[in-house]
């Protein structure tokens, strides 16, 4: 109740706060790279690469909640296999998916949450 009474008095004297979590987590991605986060809402970087990924790595592999394109020129193709196999899904430059679990790959049943292993750009 005091950080809400706080909040509104710093907004009232016209002191905006802007603070978010997942804004303060897409600026760990780099420009020019697709970035990938454990959590949702950019929470819990995991991996950011300008190049093609044949393979994201044991450390990001299957983990991805959230994803980030801060690529300067074109869209990304993220895969569910390594070596750019099995289904893909693409995401425009500068936009991102804040919640895999909410990205189907056929159905409800099925989301992108803990399944990209590789991608590479499209230009």
């Amino acid at each position: 109740m005091a950080a809400s009474v706080g909040a509104v008095a710093l907004a009232a004297a016209g002191t905006t706060l802007l603070a978010t979590p997942a804004m303060a987590s897409i600026g760990e991605c780099s420009s020019g790279s697709f970035c990938l986060w454990d959590n949702p809402d950019q929470d819990a970087y995991l991996y950011g690469n300008s190049g093609n990924a044949r393979y994201v790595g044991n450390s990001a592999n299957d983990r991805a909640s959230s994803i980030y394109n801060h690529g300067n020129y074109c869209d990304i193709r993220y895969w569910e296999h390594a070596d750019y196999g099995g289904y893909y899904g693409d995401l425009a430059r500068g936009n991102s998916y804040n919640n895999l679990g909410a990205k189907w790959i056929v159905g409800p049943s099925m989301t992108w949450t803990d399944r990209i292993s590789s991608f590479y750009w499209v230009c």
